[in-house]
C-alpha cells in the first residue's frame, strides 16, 4: 500500500508539470510592453554595451547577459525570449520538488509543485522578457543550498551556496536583498548551533569578491534612485492592495476574489500560529517577508523603490511555505487551501490569457507599423509615450528611431531632432504627446491622426522637406 501512494502520488507531480508546461505555453503571445521592448533592445548590443546600458540603468546585468547568450541559437527573438523567462520557473518547478521531496516528504513536495503553478502572482509575470523569473530561481536554490549547508557543514555546500547567491545579487536588487536576509537567518543558527563560523565568513568573503566589480555601480545608481526614481509613494491604500495581489493575483471577479483572499489569509495566518515552531516553514516565510518589510521601509524613509512584482525573486519561498503548513494540517483544512488556490488560479489564468492575446492590449498594432512602413524612418519624440516609444522602437529597427533628447540607460538609438535634420531629405514619422510638435526649419508638418488607446494620447505627424 506504501508503495502505491508512493507512485501515485509522483504521477500527480508528472501531471502538474505537464500542466505547468501547457499553461506557460499557452500564455506566449506577440504582444510585449515597454520594458519587454527594453530588455530587447539591451541584449541587441555587444556584451560590453549590455555592462553599460545597465550600469546607467537600475538593474545589473546577468540576466541580459544570460539571455543574449542564449538568443545566438534562435531566430524568432521575441518567442525565445518568453521561453527564456519560462525556464527558470520550469528549474524550480521540477528541481525544486525533488530537492523537496528529499527533505520534506512525497505529500510536501507535490502540494509545492502545484501550488507554484496555480499561484496567480508568478503566474501574472510568468512570461514577461524580464529578469524576475531567472532571480527567483536562483534565490530559491540559494535557501535550499543555505539549509543544505546548515545541515552538512562543508566546503562543497558553502561554495554551492555562494554561487547561487552572487547570481542572485547579479539578478536583482531584491534578489540581494533576499540573499541578505538567508545569509542573516543562517549566522544565527551557526552560531546557536556553536559551530564554527569559519566556512560561513568564506562564503561571505567569495560574495563580497565576487560582487566587488559591481560595488561601485551599486552604490552610484542607489544614489541616483535616492533623489528620484519613478515609483509612486506608498499608502494604507497601495499597501493592502500589495498584499492582495500577492495572494489574489488580478481576478476578474472581484467578489469571489475578496472572498477566497479573505478565507486564504485566515487560514495561512491559523496554520502559521499552529506551525510556529517549525523552523523549515519559519525560514521560507521570513525570507519574502522580510524583503517586503525592508522593501516598504526604504520606500518610506529614503524613497519610494518598492512595487509587489519586485518581491517574485523570493516568492517561491513562500509557496514552499504553503506547502508545508498545508502538508501539516488536517485533511479539511489542506483541502480547503488547495480549492481556494486553485479558484484563484483559474480566475487569473483566463484574464491573463485574454491580456495576452488580445489585439486591445497591443501597444503598438502591426497595422500601424505597416500604414506608415513607405517612409523614410520613424522619430520620436520625448513628448510621446515612453511605452508605446520603446515598443515601436523593438518594432522598426531597420528604420532608426530617433528623440529629441537622449536619456542614460536606453539602449535604442538617440539624436537631437533639429541636429537629424541638418542634412537629411524625404518624409518621416513624427509621433509626439504634443498637439503642436516642435518647428523644424525647412520642414512642414502635417497631422494625421491620434492613438487614443495611449496615455498620454500618441499623435502622428508626417514631416517632409
Amino acid at each position: 500500500m506504501k508503495k502505491g501512494f508512493h507512485i501515485s502520488m509522483e504521477w500527480v507531480r508528472y501531471l502538474i508539470y505537464f500542466f505547468g508546461i501547457i499553461m506557460y505555453v499557452s500564455l506566449l503571445g506577440n504582444n510585449i510592453w515597454g520594458d519587454e521592448a527594453y530588455t530587447l533592445g539591451v541584449v541587441n548590443n555587444t556584451f560590453k554595451d549590455i555592462i553599460k546600458i545597465t550600469s546607467e540603468d537600475v538593474h545589473p546585468p546577468l540576466y541580459y547577459i544570460l539571455l543574449k547568450i542564449f538568443l545566438t541559437f534562435f531566430h524568432n527573438k521575441l518567442l525565445w525570449s518568453k521561453i527564456f523567462s519560462i525556464l527558470p520557473y520550469l528549474v524550480v518547478l521540477v528541481n525544486g520538488t525533488i530537492l523537496v521531496k528529499r527533505t520534506l516528504g512525497e505529500k510536501i513536495a507535490t502540494l509545492f509543485a502545484l501550488f507554484f503553478v496555480c499561484s496567480p502572482f508568478l503566474l501574472r509575470y510568468a512570461v514577461e522578457i524580464r529578469m524576475y523569473s531567472l532571480a527567483a530561481c536562483f534565490v530559491f536554490f540559494s535557501a535550499i543550498s543555505a539549509y543544505d549547508f546548515f545541515v552538512n557543514y562543508n566546503y562543497a555546500n558553502c561554495i554551492k551556496l555562494s554561487i547561487y547567491s552572487l547570481c542572485a545579487m547579479y539578478t536583482h536588487y531584491f534578489a540581494l536583498i533576499s540573499i541578505m536576509i538567508i545569509y542573516g537567518i543562517l549566522l544565527l543558527c551557526i552560531i546557536k548551533s556553536k559551530r564554527n563560523v569559519y566556512k560561513y565568513v568564506l562564503s561571505v568573503f567569495i560574495l563580497f569578491i565576487g560582487y566587488m566589480p559591481w560595488i561601485k555601480i551599486f552604490i552610484l545608481q542607489a544614489k541616483d534612485v535616492s533623489n528620484d526614481f519613478w515609483i509612486p509613494q506608498i499608502t494604507g491604500f497601495s499597501l493592502i492592495k500589495m498584499i492582495y495581489t500577492v495572494i489574489a493575483g488580478e481576478f476578474s471577479n472581484n467578489i469571489l476574489a475578496y472572498f477566497v483572499f479573505i478565507i486564504i489569509s485566515i487560514l495561512v495566518i491559523c496554520c502559521v500560529y499552529q506551525q510556529k515552531n517549525n523552523f523549515k516553514a519559519i525560514f521560507c516565510l521570513l525570507v519574502p517577508l522580510g524583503t517586503f518589510l525592508i522593501g516598504i521601509f526604504l520606500s518610506i524613509v529614503i524613497q519610494p523603490i518598492f512595487i509587489i512584482k519586485y518581491l517574485i525573486p523570493c516568492f517561491p519561498l513562500y509557496v514552499l511555505f504553503l506547502a508545508i503548513i498545508c502538508g501539516k494540517q488536517k485533511k479539511m483544512k489542506s483541502t480547503l487551501i488547495i480549492c481556494c488556490m486553485i479558484i484563484l488560479f483559474f480566475g487569473n489564468f483566463f484574464t491573463f490569457y485574454r491580456r495576452v492575446h488580445s489585439p486591445e492590449n497591443q501597444l503598438v498594432d502591426t497595422h500601424f507599423i505597416q500604414k506608415y512602413s513607405s517612409y523614410d524612418g520613424y522619430i520620436i519624440d520625448k513628448f510621446a509615450n515612453d511605452q508605446f516609444a520603446l515598443v515601436l522602437s523593438w518594432y522598426i529597427q531597420d528604420k532608426v528611431v530617433y528623440t529629441r533628447a537622449s536619456e542614460q540607460g536606453n539602449p535604442y538609438n538617440h539624436k537631437n531632432i533639429k541636429e537629424f535634420f541638418q542634412n537629411k531629405k524625404g518624409d518621416y514619422v513624427l509621433i509626439t504627446g504634443m498637439d503642436n510638435p516642435v518647428s523644424i526649419k525647412g520642414y512642414h508638418c502635417e497631422y494625421k491622426e491620434s492613438i487614443p488607446s495611449q496615455r498620454p494620447i500618441a499623435r502622428v505627424f508626417i514631416v517632409s522637406k
